[in-house]
């Protein structure tokens, strides 16, 4: 995020200093992808309920961006493929409380989540992430029912 402070900074006051057009271009271009897409992502990140359909979305949205940018798309592709913890089989669940996702979404997670037998017991462990390449195509939101599993009882 600190990057992204720096290139809106940088946009902001633009006019105060001085920078070539190449990196004029880029700053803005950057302060655009950022404005449109990072900064919506990212203050929505921390709220449990609604980070699974946040993240899924801001993936499927870079996935599109490729073709318009492709080295920012690219970088926010890496950066989010390490942070899909919220897409985890323990708590993607939490989407069912997502008020933007539609109605038969949400349903369609509870019928998910209710055809898996509930586990007798948990075994202690860190959570395993999906497996998701930078290159897989992104089906927002339905692939949220994707990652239901049985650790989304606990």
């Amino acid at each position: 995020m600190a990057f992204s402070i720096y290139f809106l900074k940088m946009q902001l006051l633009s006019e105060q200093f001085e920078m070539s057009d190449a990196e004029a271009k880029n700053v803005k271009t950057m302060a655009i992808s950022i404005a449109l897409f990072h900064s919506s992502a990212f203050l929505q990140s921390r709220l449990a309920t609604i980070s699974p359909a946040v993240d899924l979305k801001y993936l499927s949205m870079m996935s599109l961006y490729r073709k318009e940018n492709e080295i920012a798309a690219a970088s926010a592709i890496k950066s989010i493929l390490n942070h899909l913890w919220y897409l985890s089989e323990e708590l993607v669940v939490f989407s069912v409380f997502d008020r933007e996702l539609a109605e038969s979404l949400r349903k369609a997670l509870v019928e998910k989540l209710l055809s898996i037998p509930r586990p007798k017991r948990f075994l202690p462990g860190k959570p395993k992430f999906p497996k998701t390449g930078p290159n897989d195509l992104v089906e927002y939101p339905d692939q949220l029912i994707r990652f239901i599993g049985p650790n989304s009882w606990l």
